[in-house]
């Protein structure tokens, strides 16, 4: 009996720091990308809907799908120099980020959206704000200067780490409340 009672309390020590291991460690691996669901409208009417995804701080593109009036997918992205000394050097404010839409790479590309963004002064906190920069627009079959007349995002939901460390925290009450039942019943 002696040595039951010491196996269920290792198990339980065991159990606990897996469950705390497991609780704590998603938390510190987790990233902060960020999708955005980017809906663009043109001076011809184009229109391109999609979803961008950002790095922490928007401060640049890591992929993007979409389409262009609904025909024509866009998954490529090339990044445009924003983080470089000086910014306007590349046509952008500073304080501001600029990246391209594309379907192609740099060399073979056949259509090609500028965007330029702020990602502080933003119409809610931590959200993106697409800013006019007066960039052209070049898109096969559309006028070269169509430029962005207006925009919508639609921010995604992002589970941040102090939510999944309460999901943990959730699960591991779960577990010792049946635990403790059980335990009653016996």
């Amino acid at each position: 009996m002696k040595y039951l009672r010491r196996f269920q309390m290792k198990r339980k020590l065991v159990s606990l720091f897996v469950c705390s291991l497991l609780m704590f460690g998603i938390v510190g691996i987790s990233n902060a990308t960020i999708m955005e669901n980017v809906h663009l409208y043109f001076e011809s009417g184009a229109t391109w809907n999609g979803a961008i995804t950002f790095n922490d701080g928007y401060q640049g593109m890591i992929s993007t799908s979409g389409y262009l009036n609904g025909t024509d997918y866009y998954s490529w992205t090339w990044w445009q120099g924003t983080e470089q000394t000086n910014p306007s050097a590349y046509g952008v404010s500073a304080g501001l980020y600029s990246d391209w839409l594309m379907d192609g790479t740099p060399s073979s590309w056949s259509h090609i959206i500028g965007l330029t963004w702020d990602p502080l002064a933003s119409t809610s906190a931590g959200s993106l704000l697409l800013v006019d920069e007066g960039q052209d627009t070049y898109i096969y079959g559309i006028d070269s200067n169509d430029r962005i007349v207006n925009w919508s995002v639609d921010s995604a939901p992002v589970p941040e780490p102090s939510t999944m460390m309460l999901l943990g925290f959730g699960i591991a009450g779960l577990a010792i409340y049946g635990n403790r039942r059980k335990n009653n019943k016996a």
